[in-house]
């Protein structure tokens, strides 16, 4: 995340299992705004890695809005 965007103020990152499915969710909080991705797997490993794919989007969008604005 920070090769994207170094302005990372916070970074709170939940996981947790129900029965079968695994859970991980994280909200980073950035200078002006915030960001929140989740996802649900069978594997531990592939919900982190979706959910980082998740927030990487939206760490770019958010960095194209930002410098369009300049």
């Amino acid at each position: 995340m920070a090769r994207h965007f170094d302005n990372v103020t916070d970074v709170h990152v939940i996981l947790s299992v129900e029965k079968l499915i695994k859970k991980a969710e994280a909200t980073l909080k950035l200078n002006g705004a915030t960001l929140f991705a989740e996802d649900h797997q069978e594997d531990m490993y592939a919900a982190i890695d979706e959910m980082v794919n998740k927030l990487e989007r939206q760490i770019t969008k958010h960095k194209e809005k930002h410098a369009v604005h300049r």
